[in-house]
């Protein structure tokens, strides 16, 4: 059963993961902001439907958020919506879990892509009944190989 909330991450991880990605000076100015929000819990459904580039999800949740970006319109449950863009051998497919009025409010991995150059973010969707629908997404990375003689 999926947690009713999201928890975000402490202030100093919150910290750590805007000075990787952002000048100084933003990373401060948005750990000010987020200094009241750290380490709290939100309830679900969590989205992240700002204008920037869907970092802030991905930065500041312990985990994914519900839907990210646009929702599109005239989408149905069960949906699959394939992400576009990126160079890629299997493009990632996510299945639409729920909607309102045709909106895509969350969706489910359904398949993990194997991606050389991932898409930017928020990341166009094909298929499905519907149209316009954008994810911000998380993606993880192999940052370690170890090699063993057994």
């Amino acid at each position: 059963m999926e947690p009713q909330f999201i928890r975000l991450k402490p202030l100093d991880a919150i910290l750590d993961g805007y000075l990787g990605s952002f000048p100084i000076a933003h990373a401060l100015f948005r750990g000010s902001e987020l200094k009241m929000l750290a380490g709290r819990e939100l309830a679900r459904p969590a989205l992240d439907l700002g204008c920037g580039t869907g970092q802030f999800a991905t930065l500041v949740a312990e985990s994914a958020v519900d839907a990210a970006a646009g929702g599109g319109t005239m989408y149905a449950v069960n949906d699959v919506l394939t992400v576009s863009g990126g160079k890629f051998t299997a493009a990632a497919k996510f299945k639409v879990t729920e909607v309102a009025d045709g909106v895509v409010t969350k969706v489910a991995l359904d398949t993990a892509g194997k991606y050389g150059i991932i898409p930017a973010n928020p990341a166009a969707t094909a298929g499905g009944a519907g149209t316009g629908c954008t994810l911000t997404i998380t993606y993880v990375a192999i940052t370690e190989i170890k090699f063993s003689d057994e």
